[in-house]
């Protein structure tokens, strides 16, 4: 008669352990370098992220283009042998 809830509930013996957690924290302190070697290291590390992103925004815009100008020459050939 498990499914009417009469019979005796399985126990389990002892604690089970889900998950074991471990916290590993990281931190770096940068108090021992002076405050202008730190916004010197910072603003070039922006600047070189600025850069990357530029780089990459030139090459997606170019191989958009191409792709405008070679699906409109193609739409274009289709158009003028269909019509």
């Amino acid at each position: 008669m498990i499914f009417l809830g009469v019979g005796p509930a399985p126990r389990l013996r002892g604690g089970v352990q889900f998950a074991e957690i471990e916290t590993t924290t990281w931190s770096v302190d940068l108090a021992a370098y002076p405050p202008w070697m730190v916004l010197l290291c910072v603003s070039l590390v922006v600047a070189l992220l600025i850069w990357i992103f530029m780089k990459a925004l030139k090459v997606t815009l170019r191989l958009l283009v191409y792709a405008v100008l070679i699906g409109g020459t193609a739409y274009a050939i289709w158009v003028l042998f269909n019509s």
